[in-house]
């Protein structure tokens, strides 16, 4: 699961990990981080500017590790009941509409989403 996962910057902010999270899945993305200090911290035998960095990931492991995956509050069915087709358009309209409520911060609700 985590090779397939991003490894965030170090300095990512926090909106930007827990899209990261959301896409790539907690776990891969979870384990990329640890490697990632392990990593680090190897290389700081050498270089005492990656224990700072092997630190940013800490804390972002950190934070990953408190993170629940939040649930999409629609589905196809919804924007049937909206009056939309049935057919492959309400796929790509809950794709949109997801990718709005990700960009949101998972904030829109579902009254938002179906306006």
């Amino acid at each position: 699961i985590w090779v397939n996962a991003a490894l965030p910057h170090s300095s990512v902010e926090k909106k930007a990990l827990e899209k990261l999270l959301y896409r790539d899945g907690k776990q891969g993305v979870h384990d990329r981080i640890r490697n990632e200090i392990i990593r680090q911290r190897h290389i700081a035998r050498d270089d005492e500017r990656a224990l700072l960095k092997a630190d940013k990931f800490v804390k972002l492991l950190t934070l990953t590790s408190k993170w629940h995956r939040p649930k999409f509050p629609i589905k196809g069915q919804d924007l049937i009941e909206a009056g939309r087709d049935q057919g492959p358009g309400v796929g790509d309209e809950l794709k949109l509409l997801e990718q709005k409520w990700i960009d949101s911060g998972f904030s829109l609700e579902k009254s938002e989403l179906l306006e």
